[in-house]
């Protein structure tokens, strides 16, 4: 009989003295796929492990790893003003699948963005009033498929008259100017910021 990877063969014989009559040979049946099994589950910032075996013979066909979950770390604000900058995190011992990378989106378009070169952090600087939705993916270099999607996050940007005029103010004069700190002061209590 065949296997996955041997040939077979149909011997017949004669029933009175047992010599061969007719032989024939059967081609290998080849390796029948199963399902994916996870043999180590992807953590917050490790990769994880799955095989595909042989459903006939158990063989071992493929392996391959899976992207880690992917968290922003929350920043401490959803808010910022004009020309405010907020860094956005992953974990730093986050570790991404071999010829993976770190891909970023920032949808709104309220705020100039620039990613570091390990894809770990993201500089997020708020140049317009708006809205904007930021999330981060851990990306196939050669398919350019989306192994991992983060959690988003969304950033609201208030860059009206006063929020440019305290940035200009603070770029001239410095934050621990009398003028910041008035401002400052309206920001707490009048929320004008």
């Amino acid at each position: 009989e065949a296997t996955c990877t041997e040939i077979g063969k149909i011997v017949q014989k004669c029933t009175a003295c047992k010599a061969v009559l007719d032989e024939q040979t059967i081609p290998a049946n080849g390796h029948t796929p199963g399902e994916w099994l996870v043999v180590k589950k992807a953590t917050n910032t490790e990769c994880g492990k799955d095989e595909l075996h042989c459903t006939d013979c158990n063989a071992l066909l493929h392996e391959r790893e899976t992207a880690p979950d992917l968290q922003i770390q929350t920043p401490s604000t959803s808010k910022i003003r004009y020309g405010q900058t907020l860094i956005l995190h992953l974990p730093e011992n986050l570790q991404i699948p071999a010829g993976a990378s770190i891909e970023w989106t920032a949808d709104g378009g309220c705020v100039k963005t620039e990613k570091s070169e390990d894809g770990k952090t993201f500089k997020v600087t708020s140049d317009k009033a708006g809205t904007t939705t930021i999330c981060a993916k851990i990306v196939d270099s050669t398919t350019g498929k989306v192994l991992k999607e983060s959690n988003e996050i969304t950033l609201t940007s208030k860059a009206g008259f006063f929020q440019k005029l305290r940035y200009w103010i603070e770029k001239i004069f410095g934050k621990n100017h009398v003028i910041p700190q008035a401002l400052d002061y309206l920001d707490r209590y009048y929320d004008i910021f």
